[in-house]
């Protein structure tokens, strides 16, 4: 894919105020910092496709204002498109599999694909939809911005480091509280010995069994950077 895509195609399962979808469109249409500078997109058609018809008239007539394309059907959509990104409903936590299959099959190959959140409800599915990504030769990633956020403090693995295990604890309820436990402790292991691709296995445990993991962390040490309560 060029440098500067000509048409950049959202597919969504649903515009609503302080939606993933809003937030997306609204960095593409309205600009984002980089470096210190605001930038935004030049000379490329900025398309939406609602799998389910929004009722927020408003906020869409004011994004067609600053220049967003609003297409019907799907394959208009994605016509000449160059990238997709792919927004389910809600967090990411459950994934719209149809629109996924339909971004990958209309892309020219050559093209880019972005799914906001998982990218599958399985793993074969997953799999299926990486391998026909792969034979169009469209380039697939998935993720929410939880892997890429700050970290306060700034902190990393060094490079190379053994890590045998790994501790996130995140609020919320099922399943989104797990995928953004996914999203903040793999980046964060990347750069150990084997990278994300030596993680054998991924725990979930209620807040009952965090606390039992720091009442046992706090009697085995007693250098804490802040009090377990």
């Amino acid at each position: 894919m060029k440098s500067s895509p000509r048409k950049i195609t959202f597919l969504a399962e649903e515009f609503a105020l302080s939606s993933p979808t809003q937030q997306l469109l609204d960095r593409f249409l309205l600009g984002y910092p980089v470096g210190g500078d605001f930038h935004r997109m030049g000379n490329c058609e900025i398309a939406l496709h609602l799998a389910v018809p929004s009722s927020n008239h408003g906020l869409l007539d004011a994004r067609r204002s600053m220049g967003l394309q609003i297409y019907p059907e799907f394959h208009e959509a994605l016509h000449d498109a160059e990238a997709a990104i792919v927004v389910s409903r809600g967090d990411g936590a459950q994934a719209t599999e149809s629109l996924v299959r339909a971004a990958i099959e209309n892309l020219a190959p050559g093209g880019a694909c972005f799914v906001h959140g998982i990218l599958a409800n399985g793993t074969e599915v997953a799999r299926t939809l990486a391998a026909l990504a792969e034979s169009r030769r469209v380039s697939l990633l998935a993720g929410t911005p939880t892997s890429v956020t700050w970290r306060l403090p700034e902190i990393s693995v060094p490079h190379g480091a053994r890590v045998s295990d790994s501790l996130i604890v995140v609020q919320g309820s099922f399943p989104f509280a797990e995928l953004h436990a996914l999203e903040g402790v793999l980046p964060f292991l990347e750069s150990r010995r084997g990278g994300e691709s030596g993680v054998r296995s991924v725990r979930s445990s209620n807040c009952r069994a965090a606390r039992r993991v720091a009442t046992s962390r706090s009697r085995a040490c007693s250098a804490w950077s802040c009090p377990v309560r």
